[in-house]
């Protein structure tokens, strides 16, 4: 996923092609975009692809991602607006890449399952403790729940590669009532208006939302992400 933090210089629109950093087969990685109200989705497959070719750069990845503040500063917001967390529990990370965002709460305790597209990014994932990994497109094939899951968390996939709606309807499949989402959204998509009109209209409740400041890799940006907590209802 791409990686935010609070430095920033150089304005580049998030929803923008924006190269990342050099892999095998494409430097250019394919975004989500919204042209004329409508979104335009990525190449899934396309995206497999190249997530499959930076992991296996496994050391330039993780230089990418690691020296970023943005998974202490997600893990902080979880702990401090979800209550579930205070207890051991089993997490689930859509998207989850490498594993970064896991890793914290792995150290707390928590039980972390992950999803995502790239089979090479799951085998990181598994390395860094993950206790579970699934190949799956979660937004257009049925997951196969063989446990509860009290707390969703995504980074860098909403409003990067799929639409809020979609990811929201995804997740109000997976969980049940009092359970939590944490995520990040690209900043650009929506309003905080919007935002919170959309995950209430999703039968969720928007426990924070804080809009700050990103960073997409070497590519440093003048562009906001928002950080979100909502709670199904």
């Amino acid at each position: 996923p791409r990686v935010l933090i609070n430095i920033f210089k150089k304005p580049v629109r998030a929803h923008q092609k924006v190269k990342l950093m050099q892999s095998p087969e494409d430097d250019d990685f394919v975004f989500l975009e919204k042209k004329d109200g409508q979104y335009v989705v990525p190449d899934y497959v396309k995206v497999e692809q190249q997530f499959d070719a930076w992991a296996k750069e496994e050391t330039s990845y993780d230089k990418a991602v690691s020296d970023s503040h943005v998974y202490t500063h997600f893990h902080s917001i979880a702990l401090q607006n979800v209550p579930l967390l205070g207890n051991k529990c089993t997490i689930l990370d859509i998207g989850c890449g490498s594993g970064m965002a896991g890793v914290r709460f792995i150290q707390d305790g928590h039980k972390m399952h992950g999803i995502d597209l790239s089979a090479e990014m799951l085998a990181l994932a598994k390395k860094r403790g993950y206790s579970s990994t699934t190949k799956l497109d979660v937004f257009s094939q049925q997951m196969p729940l063989k446990e509860q899951f009290s707390t969703i968390i995504s980074v860098g996939m909403i409003g990067d590669y799929v639409p809020l709606e979609k990811a929201l309807l995804a997740f109000s499949k997976i969980i049940s009532a009092g359970s939590y989402c944490v995520f990040t959204c690209a900043h650009p998509m929506h309003t905080r208006q919007e935002l919170s009109e959309i995950i209430t209209k999703n039968g969720f409740e928007m426990v924070y939302a804080q809009a700050e400041n990103g960073f997409i890799d070497e590519t440093i940006i003048e562009e906001k992400y928002w950080y979100v907590v909502a709670k199904k209802l």
